[in-house]
């Protein structure tokens, strides 16, 4: 839900009568922080304080409106022991929560950066006679949709995480791996269609890359983690519907009626994890349905449906998997993350080890024990068996 659906919501509730004003603010303090996990951000959210020549507070309320770049519609709410005001224009939600004992807070959410900055926002509050005690500015975080199967067909359940840049996790693989998953980062920003191919042994680390590509292009693409990854591939209609719920535009006009240019992703990334049984060469038989299910959307016919790339990863060598999904022009990359050598091993870990390359499962149990632990590779897992 954007601010724009959100503010409508917002707005009908207020039309039904006075004795939905509570549900309505009620609605404003859950969605100012919903609005940030669906391309917004709360770019400040503090306890006010006012001097003793502060301005009034509908003074301050009808102050901070008359700054906005747009006008504003105001929302306000009186119960015994709180007052609430709130002003949403299509691009920025403030809402104004005053205290009966004294304790004041304000809450800014913006749906575009640009139209309103903090520094503007603070000279205007000092002007009046209120400072903002803290000034809270959360770190940029990725919205990811998580699909299940449902009785009714597809639920979906969205969730943020944490900032994850890849140059934060960069020491934790190969240099070839970091330039790999660098220039496959920038395909999953601009290319429409296509299939990303993640490989390697457990513990090597390929979900917190895929995390990573998330998160660098959470701009770009709606990523929606398909689980379990086998009964999406195998069912045309799960599938379909998880990539056009996940991908549906929103209005193109705000709560006012007035048309809204809104910066949205441009696509679907669909996550796929440890699939390889299910795409392996000597499997395409049995699984033909999964296999062509993948293919239709990622550069067939339904590829028109919905701009739609796709990320796999599987614990099977490279060369098991059926080469058509490896065919150049469908397959945007494909990255093999192998364990870490001796050297960048024990760097990582501080510890003289006795074993020559190490899963980074492995060097961060070493890490957390504070003593080495026996190889994977001396235990015949992963590419082993």
């Amino acid at each position: 839900m954007t601010i724009n659906k959100f503010a409508k919501r917002v707005h009908n509730l207020y039309d039904t009568g006075p004795l939905q004003a509570r549900v309505a603010h009620e609605e404003l303090l859950k969605y100012c922080d919903f609005t940030a996990d669906h391309g917004g951000a709360t770019v400040l959210s503090g306890d006010l304080t006012s001097s003793d020549d502060a301005v009034s507070k509908g003074d301050l309320v009808d102050k901070v409106a008359g700054a906005l770049s747009e006008p504003a519609i105001l929302y306000h709410y009186r119960g015994r022991n709180v007052e609430h005001a709130t002003l949403i224009e299509p691009d920025l939600v403030i809402t104004f929560f005053f205290g009966s004992t004294g304790t004041n807070n304000i809450t800014v959410t913006l749906a575009n950066s640009g139209k309103w900055t903090v520094d503007k926002l603070h000279a205007l509050l000092k002007e009046l006679g209120y400072t903002v005690g803290r000034d809270e500015v959360p770190e940029d975080k990725a919205r990811v949709s998580f699909a299940m199967p449902s009785s009714n067909g597809v639920r979906i359940i969205e969730k943020k995480f944490d900032t994850l840049p890849l140059d934060s996790i960069a020491a934790n693989y190969s240099s070839e791996v970091v330039e790999q998953t660098r220039a496959a980062i920038e395909l999953l920003k601009t290319a429409p269609n296509g299939i990303l191919i993640l490989n390697g042994p457990p513990g090597t680390g390929k979900s917190f890359l895929i995390r990573a590509m998330l998160w660098e292009a959470r701009k770009h693409k709606a990523p929606v983690v398909c689980t379990p990854p086998q009964q999406f591939l195998t069912s045309m209609a799960l599938l379909t519907d998880a990539i056009m719920t996940v991908g549906e535009d929103d209005d193109d006009y705000d709560y006012r009626g007035i048309p809204v240019s809104t910066t949205k992703p441009d696509g679907t990334l669909v996550v796929l994890e440890d699939i390889g049984e299910l795409l392996t060469e000597s499997n395409v038989t049995t699984h033909v349905d999964a296999t062509s299910n993948l293919l239709n959307f990622a550069d067939g016919l339904l590829s028109l449906l919905a701009n739609t790339l796709f990320v796999l990863s599987f614990n099977q060598d490279i060369g098991k998997i059926n080469p058509a999904l490896t065919r150049p022009g469908r397959c945007l990359g494909q990255i093999t993350v192998e364990p870490l050598g001796w050297e960048q091993a024990q760097e990582l870990t501080d510890l003289t080890l006795p074993h020559d390359r190490y899963t980074l499962a492995e060097v961060y149990e070493m890490k957390r024990i504070g003593k080495p632990v026996k190889a994977s590779s001396d235990r015949k897992l992963g590419f082993g068996v």
